[in-house]
């Protein structure tokens, strides 16, 4: 059984910043989910989008995201991905992440050590787990 979990692909889903402007999360969106991509063990990452762009933004007609990015990720890239949101956010100190699976929404802390980033990983399978049973 723990071979399967392994093989497993688990679906989360990434809110960036989500204080700030449609755009300014569009555009946020749109490089985590470039970037998501590099890492080996993401089977897909894509934007979550919403309604055509507002008048009076540079992409009129478009449809933009919502400032999220839906992934589903092996569990063994996990640890990858979570330090490129790390890595990410402390580019700029307007950035921040929430990792939703299921109903439940938590902060990705910015700063933890490697056994603090597997106590999250397994948190966030046990969430992945109840939510979808």
């Amino acid at each position: 059984m723990a071979t399967s979990d392994a093989n497993t692909p688990m679906r989360f889903t990434l809110i960036v910043s989500p204080d700030e402007d449609e755009e300014f999360r569009d555009d946020l969106a749109r490089q985590l989910r470039r970037e998501s991509e590099e890492i080996d063990g993401v089977v897909d990452a894509s934007l979550v989008m919403g309604g055509p762009a507002p008048e009076g933004a540079r992409n009129v007609g478009e449809l933009v995201s919502i400032g999220q990015v839906a992934l589903e990720v092996l569990p063994i890239a996990i640890p990858s991905v979570i330090a490129l949101v790390q890595a990410w956010m402390l580019r700029d100190s307007n950035r921040s992440t929430r990792i939703k699976i299921g109903d439940t929404e938590v902060d990705i802390p910015v700063k933890m050590s490697p056994e603090q980033v597997q106590l999250f990983i397994e948190g966030l399978r046990g969430q992945g787990r109840s939510g979808n049973g």
